[in-house]
């Protein structure tokens, strides 16, 4: 994720220091965190109404950590 920016070493320092406590957290890399939000965030289709739908903000992985 970084490679790609031009970033300040200060930046990068502040970076490393949030993706490891991500890390240690929640157990998951960033990178696994930015796949859960993309893969919760699509649109599915409900089977009794036909319509798509999006998950419910309960329904998904982040509110597993709201009492950490």
């Amino acid at each position: 994720m970084m490679v790609r920016r031009n970033l300040s070493d200060s930046a990068k320092k502040t970076y490393n220091t949030v993706f490891k406590e991500i890390f240690e957290l929640f157990n998951v890399t960033p990178s696994e965190l930015i796949r859960i939000a993309k893969r919760e965030q699509k649109p599915y289709l409900d089977k009794e109404t036909g319509v798509y739908e999006l998950l419910d903000l309960e329904d998904t992985t982040i509110t597993d950590y709201q009492d950490l």
